[in-house]
């Protein structure tokens, strides 16, 4: 289990008995003790984001990258590894892609900005579903993204319970769901796509508050 802290780094526990932990922090190679996301890629790396930067943890060393390796910028709040080996960021001022050369290692970057093929550069999380659709959640809006036409972006007009989107999941069956910063939207495994039907789900129907930060779902199928 590993669990990511405002201001003193991340904590790393064995499961199920949460023991033998140990703190991860500047003083062991974090780039910053701010984290603010957490992700896993194929190969066992643990990718940090931070408030300033990114930090990737590999075999008990970390490699740092910042807008001065080429990041987009500092602030990260998703990350996201692609099948295609390659990584994805959310930041505060777009998203940056991370790939490396085969050959020398050396990272690549590709960025996407407001103005050229996001709604907003303020982006809060990005997810592949399985029919290898990628969306972008921003804080105007959803992006469903293409390397050919960019983005299409739905809205409050398409139906989105609010244009901030604050976390994104897709559940057992298929449906992904919208936390935002008016309650929660579901868009059906069925209607993924250019066309997706919104379900929405605010205090009124017994949300607790509005602004939903995260969703996931447990053995049994509950949404929490």
């Amino acid at each position: 289990l590993v669990i990511g802290t405002y201001d003193r780094g991340s904590t790393i526990c064995g499961l199920p008995a949460m023991n033998a932990c140990r703190r991860i922090t500047k003083e062991n190679g974090l780039q910053e003790e701010s984290v603010l996301s957490l992700l896993e890629d194929r190969e066992g790396n643990l990718w940090i984001g931070l408030n300033y930067g990114i930090s990737q943890l590999v075999t008990e060393k970390f490699a740092s990258f910042t807008e001065q390796e080429g990041l987009v910028n500092n602030t990260v709040y998703a990350v996201f590894p692609d099948g295609e080996d390659s990584i994805w960021f959310g930041t505060f001022r777009g998203v940056s892609r991370l790939r490396f050369d085969g050959q020398t290692g050396a990272p690549q970057w590709t960025h996407l900005r407001k103005g050229e093929n996001l709604p907003s550069d303020e982006v809060w999380d990005i997810l592949r579903d399985r029919g290898d659709r990628l969306w972008i959640g921003t804080s105007s809006g959803l992006c469903l993204y293409s390397e050919v036409s960019g983005c299409h972006v739905f809205t409050t007009r398409d139906g989105l319970v609010d244009n901030y989107i604050l976390d994104m999941y897709e559940d057992a069956a298929g449906n992904l769901w919208l936390g935002t910063g008016g309650g929660v939207s579901m868009v059906t495994a069925a209607s993924l796509g250019l066309r997706p039907h919104f379900k929405n789900y605010t205090p009124a129907e017994g949300l607790p508050a509005k602004n939903v930060y995260a969703v996931t779902e447990d053995r049994q199928g509950r949404l929490w």
